[in-house]
């Protein structure tokens, strides 16, 4: 995979509403700076959790799931096998500020988890040599998780909202 993929609607507003659910009453935010670790000058909220190091609950059970079917009906997206590492909550906010960072060595699957979004919002995906992703309500963003990429920042008229995502990021897969 080398290019960006936009696909709205990913998520319909049942699955909006579990995972914003799941978001505002279950995850335990922590500030973190743009490597996952609650250190460094610029610090947002955020949490992480590796995949191979802890039980799933239903909200990501059904998200790999998911994911994984559009997978399964699209086979020739994707060029190398590749296999999830990390889930990665993301609640954006007026003020925060950010680093360009990098994923993973396959492609990093985001999704845009508000119920309800305005453009003039902000927080937008900067994707280096794409350009800006807007966050759209179910929208999934793929792309390769080694490009270097990071939040827009929030606008001013954001100060009581967050912008909620979620990224499963990925490696590519060593055995055949």
């Amino acid at each position: 995979m080398n290019d960006v993929l936009v696909i709205d609607d990913f998520l319909d507003q049942s699955e909006l509403n579990q995972i914003n659910d799941h978001l505002i009453d279950k995850v335990p935010w922590i500030f973190v700076d743009d490597t996952g670790i609650s250190k460094g000058r610029y610090r947002t909220l955020g949490h992480s959790r590796q995949l191979d190091k802890c039980e799933l609950i239903d909200p990501e059970i059904n998200l790999i799931i998911k994911v994984q079917e559009f997978n399964d009906l699209n086979p020739d997206i994707f060029d190398e096998k590749f296999d999830f590492h990390t889930i990665y909550y993301n609640a954006i906010r007026y003020g925060d500020k950010f680093k360009y960072h990098t994923d993973g060595t396959g492609p990093t699957f985001l999704i845009y988890c508000n119920k309800d979004w305005r453009w003039w919002y902000g927080g937008g995906t900067k994707i280096k040599g794409y350009g800006t992703v807007k966050p759209k309500p179910g929208r999934l963003v793929i792309f390769p998780g080694n490009i270097k990429h990071k939040p827009c920042p929030m606008s001013f008229l954001t100060q009581t909202h967050a912008r909620f995502s979620i990224a499963l990021q990925s490696n590519k897969t060593t055995t055949p």
